[in-house]
């Protein structure tokens, strides 16, 4: 019994760095692997979209988000509507503004509190009942996305059985402590993607993530999901 401990012990310091070998490995071939897709696989018309932000004290970062969605570049039709969040800085009024430059900008001030509601899943629900888009494409008020963002999500749902989409995000910092969340955050993301496109989905990230209407109606919306 006591030879056997010390052979135990061995083989598992062994075993535990094999391991995390093997996972990165395994990681950095799925990513190298993972499909890119460079045009659309159907023929159908671009399905309308609608662009969802809740913000809720974000007057630091919405004006950059809001500029980096008008940049959008998707032949579609498509809107944003930003949820103001009964926010007590000068978040509203920045939005406001834009709305007189831009048309496709919409202001929904959240001034209540659906039951069972809470937070940015309740402004969420709420903007939901704004829009009859054939999509909702939902962003963080604190990110900035490209161009081709929005083209690049809508393509996920070529496939009819698609009802969810959610892509990862990249974290910016300019501290050493932020920069390596940045990267640990990176690191996640690449775990996150090399799973789910092995069919073993872990996480949805929420500053990234659409839905198609129909199968966000037919389970019943927000309301239906405890807080």
């Amino acid at each position: 019994m006591t030879d056997a401990l010390p052979l135990a012990l061995t083989l598992l310091v062994l075993a535990l760095p094999a391991a995390y070998v093997g996972y990165h490995v395994w990681l950095a071939m799925a990513l190298w692997r993972r499909p890119i897709v460079h045009k659309r696989n159907t023929a159908a018309p671009w399905p309308s979209v609608s662009i969802l932000v809740p913000a809720r004290n974000e007057a630091e970062h919405i004006a950059n988000c809001l500029k980096s969605l008008l940049a959008t570049q998707y032949t579609g039709q498509w809107n944003i509507l930003v949820g103001n969040d009964r926010s007590v800085d000068a978040t509203g009024e920045i939005v406001s503004q834009l709305t007189q430059k831009h048309s496709n900008i919409e202001l929904i001030s959240i001034s209540t509190t659906l039951p069972g509601m809470a937070g940015k899943q309740n402004v969420l629900a709420q903007l939901a009942h704004h829009t009859d888009a054939d999509l909702c494409l939902v962003v963080d008020a604190d990110c900035r996305v490209a161009p081709s963002w929005v083209a690049s999500v809508v393509q996920a749902f070529d496939t009819p059985e698609v009802g969810l989409v959610s892509g990862p995000t990249v974290v910016e910092g300019d501290t050493a402590l932020e920069k390596l969340q940045a990267l640990d955050w990176r690191y996640g993301m690449g775990s996150f993607q090399a799973l789910a496109e092995r069919g073993l989905p872990v996480t949805a990230v929420g500053n990234n993530m659409a839905w198609r209407r129909t199968a966000y109606q037919a389970l019943g919306g927000y309301e239906a999901l405890p807080f």
